[in-house]
């Protein structure tokens, strides 16, 4: 789609780091997607948050670049949690019966019990 600005940034909060999108994850915007959930995990968290309440279109690359996350994630032992996915995108989770597969949490209260910390960058 390309039409809603993408915008993706990152905070740590101890063992907790939390990726925040916004816009459109499409075949345009997932490599930065990816690099910033790739830092996350190099980074040695325990718990990675993927905060989805503000994309408003996820194509097939942005659905795979949650997958190889989850993927990497198990491998590192690190608990991801798909948090406050947007309708359209809980709606394309639920087509692809992707929430079955990925920890998806759509309660307001942060996965790792702390309130959201501002954005790292």
């Amino acid at each position: 789609m390309g039409t809603s600005t993408f915008a993706v940034s990152s905070s740590r909060d101890l063992d907790c780091v939390t990726v925040v999108v916004a816009g459109d994850v499409d075949l345009l915007s997932v490599a930065t997607l990816r690099r910033c959930i790739g830092e996350a995990l190099i980074d040695g968290c325990r718990m990675l948050v993927i905060d989805l309440s503000e994309v408003t279109f996820i194509d097939s690359a942005g659905l795979g670049a949650l997958v190889a996350a989850w993927k990497r994630a198990r491998v590192l032992r690190v608990e991801m949690v798909v948090w406050r996915p947007s309708h359209p995108v809980l709606t394309v989770l639920g087509l692809t019966a992707l929430d079955h597969v990925l920890h998806v949490d759509v309660r307001d209260a942060h996965p790792a019990g702390h309130a959201e910390s501002a954005p790292a960058g």
